[in-house]
This record gives structure tokens, sequence and C-alpha cells, in this order.
């Protein structure tokens, strides 16, 4: 099972219950889903399908997130890797052989080096801002509504009709990036429709992100 079937389980059971949640965001469901159809439409209309893969250069967020969803709903392969963890020299070695690459503006050196290397460059899309060279995150989804009919992003997480049935769903605290193999800790997670917490910055209480 693909990592997007898990999501689209969830999504199945609780749709506007909380998804990915870190200490300053929260994605539902439903939102991450919708999102994840967006960004695999757009990758889609940039060339990339079965047999590429899409390189994520970020730490675990809510958007990195959607993008692997995304990469998995358009059948590519992905790689999510954090800047921080990794020397130049091993990031170029995993993301040379990627297709298309997406990035944020404080990586926009090291990405734009990468894409000099990757043999097949479909698409350099910077998350967060504006890089020479690169598509921005609106420019980006464009391509899929242009091209495909797009599933709009569902309601938010928040007070709804499935709150007390996600109660007992479980919840993962994700301490280390999403990986081909840390995936199958999140898999089970994510088809029972649990909570995906992500810190971010050091600060913020394991504890209290799991309990919000």
């Amino acid at each position: 099972m693909k990592l997007v079937d898990c999501l689209d389980l969830g999504a199945a059971l609780v749709p506007t219950s909380a998804c990915l949640v870190t200490e300053t965001a929260t994605l539902s469901y439903a939102e991450t889903q919708g999102l994840s159809r967006s960004v695999a439409a757009s990758l889609t209309a940039c060339g990339v399908g079965p047999g590429d893969t899409v390189g994520v250069l970020s730490a675990n967020d809510p958007l990195a997130l959607t993008c692997v969803f995304g990469a998995s709903r358009a059948d590519a392969a992905w790689a999510l890797i954090d800047p921080a963890d990794a020397t130049v020299e091993e990031l170029l070695q995993e993301l040379s052989a990627c297709s298309a690459l997406l990035f944020r503006t404080a990586d926009a050196e090291l990405a734009q080096e990468v894409h000099l290397r990757m043999p097949l460059p479909h698409a350099l899309v910077c998350l967060d801002g504006h890089v020479p060279g690169a598509l921005g995150w609106g420019e980006f989804l464009v391509n899929g509504f242009t091209r495909t009919a797009v599933v709009p992003v569902g309601p938010s997480a928040s007070s709804s009709g499935d709150a007390d049935a996600s109660e007992d769903r479980p919840v993962f605290l994700a301490l280390g990036p999403l990986s081909e193999a840390t995936a199958d800790r999140w898999l089970p997670v994510l088809a029972q429709g649990g909570r995906i917490v992500m810190r971010t910055t050091p600060a913020v209480a394991s504890e209290a992100l799991l309990e919000a």
C-alpha cells in the first residue's frame, strides 16, 4: 500500500480531524488530501510520472509532507531530506537522480547546484518565495489547475462532526524525517486517521503537542 493510500483511508474516516500537526500549523485530513491532489496534478503537468523521483529539500513540516503525498499520488518515487541532517555531498548524491526538486528559499543555492546535476530536470519549485530559475509555489500549483481537474482543499481541522470519532485515533510523534525506511511507522497511523505530530523548534515540549 502506498503512502497516499493510507492518507486517503484516514481522510475517509475523519476528514476534518487533524492530520499533520506542528506548534504553529495544523492541516486536516481533507486539507492534506486536497493539497496532495493539487501537487500530484502539478507534478504531472510538469512531466513527472512513474519512474521519476521527486526530491523535497526540507525538514518535516505540513507543506513538505503534502508534496511527498503528492509525489506518491503521481506514482513517482520521493525523497524527503532535511539539509540540516546531511553534508552537501550526501545531499547531492541523494538528490541528483531526482527529476523534480522542491525546496525552501534558505536552501536555494544548494537546490540550484543539485538542479544542475539532475539528468532530467522537469521542475524546480520554491515552496516559500521567489528564486530565479524556479517556479514559485503558486505558479507550480497553477500548472495543475490549468491542465487537470483538481479537488479543492477541504475543511480545516477544527470543531467538527468527526471530532469525537478522532479521540481514540493513534498519535505519532515524528522526531525524525519521513523516509522509505521510517514510512512503516507512519502508514498505520494515517490509515486510522491519527495525528502525525512534528516538532520544528526545540523549545516546544513534545508533551504539549501531543496533548493539543
